[in-house]
């Protein structure tokens, strides 16, 4: 993560964000090495990105302040892209805006900063009714050798299968919330989410460079605090 926003609250938010996708990247690595030693493999076709079409991720601030710090310090030129189709509303249809099918270097142009939801994609699992963990293998993603079934269900099963059970939704998506609980219940997709985002990170981003102190900032309006809560 960029150091820009060393020392305040938004810096300490998304590194506890971080330390969940962090999570989830090595548990998913951890059940897919484990289900490949088992003789189970999973592995999604080279250069799929099927489950980035026609969909747009819901947020929740905090999500959409990662990827506005992203953009605003690392990928400018996704920013003015995202602007420009902005501008252009019909433009912003139901494929996320920074899934690009051309990239060579991967689908997501915004991979280090994607999204929780995102990160889910073919390696977690859910929660059955009956309580147990639920595994279904993403349609395109080719069967293990011997694998008739395509929804699994229960941690013996899973095991069996797999030697291990994939990492729960439902758990890593609760760590997420507790970062910010007052953001919690506004969730919007990604193409709403992310302009206001911007505006937070960017105010967030011109106070430190100018060092403003909170007296200052009191009597600026310009340098008032974003109305998210977030603080220096």
């Amino acid at each position: 993560m960029n150091s820009s926003i060393e020392g305040t609250s938004l810096h300490q938010r998304i590194l506890a964000l971080d330390t969940v996708y962090d999570c989830i990247e090595a548990s998913q690595k951890a059940f897919r090495q484990t289900a490949g030693e088992q003789g189970s493999p999973l592995s999604c076709p080279p250069g799929c990105s099927t489950c980035c079409r026609g969909f747009v991720p819901d947020l929740i601030p905090i999500e959409a302040d990662r990827i506005a710090l992203y953009l605003l310090t690392e990928r400018m030129d996704l920013l003015e892209r995202f602007s420009c189709l902005e501008d252009e509303s019909e433009n912003l249809g139901s494929t996320c805006v920074f899934w690009d099918p051309r990239n060579p270097k991967g689908n997501c142009t915004i991979y280090p900063a994607r999204a929780l939801i995102c990160r889910f994609f073919g390696f977690s699992a859910m929660v059955h009714k009956s309580g147990e963990p639920a595994f279904t293998l993403c349609r395109w993603m080719p069967s293990p050798p011997g694998l008739e079934d395509r929804v699994l269900v229960g941690r013996t099963l899973l095991e069996r299968t797999f030697g291990a059970v994939p990492p729960r939704m439902t758990d890593l998506s609760l760590e997420v919330v507790a970062i910010d609980p007052d953001g919690a219940g506004t969730r919007l997709s990604l193409h709403e989410a992310l302009r206001p985002a911007i505006s937070r990170v960017s105010l967030i981003l011109r106070l430190v460079s100018l060092n403003v102190d909170d007296d200052t900032r009191a009597d600026d309006p310009g340098l008032q605090k974003p109305a998210s809560g977030y603080t220096l």
